[in-house]
């Protein structure tokens, strides 16, 4: 009876593990975008994906190996998909989301990203011809109308009003960027596990990443960083991209 008594928290906790992560995985992407305005306005956009993705590839590989007790070999047709996502999903989609960081605030920002559900149904509607039902389509508004309200707090002409801004277009741009990420994603989950294609596709990012940062003639900034930024590039390196990633 003891025993059993000891093991029902734990058999417990581990059930609603899963729960936990759901919930936790959006709160700390959303604090990403107040990180991510910190972090540009110091350190260009490609540095700072690059750095970002070093320090989320230390997560990711070793979790890699504690999962699956191997490095899966990837096939050609892998490395076709992991190219893809690495451009789509570690270069673009970060270049553009901290650079239109650099000129419009966090909460902006989440304005155009709440669209990002909607892009997705519409990229897989016109490329795959995935229906997009009634239900599904009432859910797409709904949640989009819903994030807006709560993050201008029901001011929506305020935004209306101001106009579109170069970052806005850096931001829609981010949008689209994410979503073609996430339709990637799912076609090319057919041999490798998603966190095998996470990790492999980090590491392939920074492999894209490195030469073109050199352009920006930015790394000797790195060590002039204020300490904001260093927590703030901590924390989209370690939580946004290593660990909400693999939950």
């Amino acid at each position: 009876m003891h025993d059993r008594g000891q093991t029902r928290p734990a058999s417990s906790l581990k059930a609603k593990l899963p729960m936990i992560k759901l919930f936790l995985a959006p709160v700390i992407w959303g604090g990403a975008l107040t990180a991510g305005r910190i972090v540009s306005a110091e350190l260009p956009a490609f540095t700072t994906s690059c750095i970002r993705f070093i320090i989320a590839s230390l997560i990711m590989i070793p979790a890699l190996w504690m999962k699956e007790k191997r490095f899966p070999k990837p096939t050609k047709q892998d490395l076709v998909w992991i190219f893809l996502l690495s451009l789509v999903g570690v270069v673009m989609f970060n270049a553009l989301l901290f650079t239109g960081l650099k000129t419009i605030t966090a909460v902006r920002s989440s304005v155009m990203l709440a669209f990002t559900p909607a892009v997705v149904s519409i990229i897989a509607f016109v490329l795959f011809r995935e229906r997009i039902t009634l239900m599904v389509g009432l859910g797409i508004i709904a949640a989009t109308i819903g994030a807006v309200l709560t993050i201008t707090n029901g001011d929506i002409a305020g935004i209306i009003e101001s106009g579109i801004a170069i970052g806005d277009l850096y931001m829609l741009g981010a949008v689209v960027a994410w979503a073609a990420y996430s339709i990637i994603i799912k076609s090319a989950m057919s041999n490798l596990s998603p966190l095998a294609l996470l990790a492999y596709g980090s590491v392939m990012g920074v492999a894209i990443l490195i030469p073109i940062t050199f352009f920006e003639h930015s790394w000797s900034a790195v060590p002039t960083l204020s300490p904001q930024a260093i927590w703030s590039l901590l924390y989209l390196s370690i939580g946004a991209a290593g660990l909400a990633y693999l939950w």
